[in-house]
């Protein structure tokens, strides 16, 4: 879920710098994928809940796992 997240947020931040004549359609694009993003971790939030387990979706918490995983 949190590479859902930064993905979302990324997507986010380029839909705000495009420039130049692709502007708008590169800014509609990018804001549906984000939005589809957004959909996704919803969707992922609510399955991991349903199966009885936590949500992790804050990056901190994920690379603490992957060091416990790797420690």
């Amino acid at each position: 879920m949190a590479d859902t997240i930064i993905l979302y947020h990324l997507y986010k931040k380029h839909h705000w710098m495009m420039r130049d004549h692709t502007f708008y359609q590169l800014h509609l694009l990018l804001d549906k994928h984000a939005s589809e993003q957004l959909e996704s971790i919803a969707l992922m939030g609510e399955r991991v809940q349903t199966l009885g387990c936590v949500a992790i979706a804050d990056p901190r918490h994920v690379a603490e796992k992957v060091d416990d995983l790797l420690g």
